[in-house]
């Protein structure tokens, strides 16, 4: 992956709750008609719905559209998080 591709901003467009156009997708996780999983940049992004399907993916211009009844879009952060010291201790 380039460097450039590494810290490609990303931006979200979605009209009616219906359509939602992406930019900045490096990769696609699970995906199924309930939930889409959107690895980004800096991050990763979840769309959750009914009747979702992805009609437009390309990698190589970094976007997506998805269609369906969408409900919510959660953010978190794609890498794993370091373990801290009381994790540690209580395994």
């Amino acid at each position: 992956m380039t460097e450039e591709k590494k810290h490609l901003p990303h931006t979200l467009h979605m009209e009616n709750n219906k359509t939602l156009y992406v930019s900045g997708v490096m990769q696609i996780g699970n995906f199924d008609e309930q939930s889409v999983v959107l690895y980004l940049s800096d991050g990763k992004l979840t769309v959750r719905g009914n009747n979702l399907k992805i009609d437009r993916l390309s990698l190589e211009t970094a976007e997506a559209e998805l269609n369906g009844v969408i409900q919510s879009l959660q953010y978190s952060d794609a890498r794993p998080r370091a373990k801290g010291l009381f994790e540690k201790v209580l395994r």
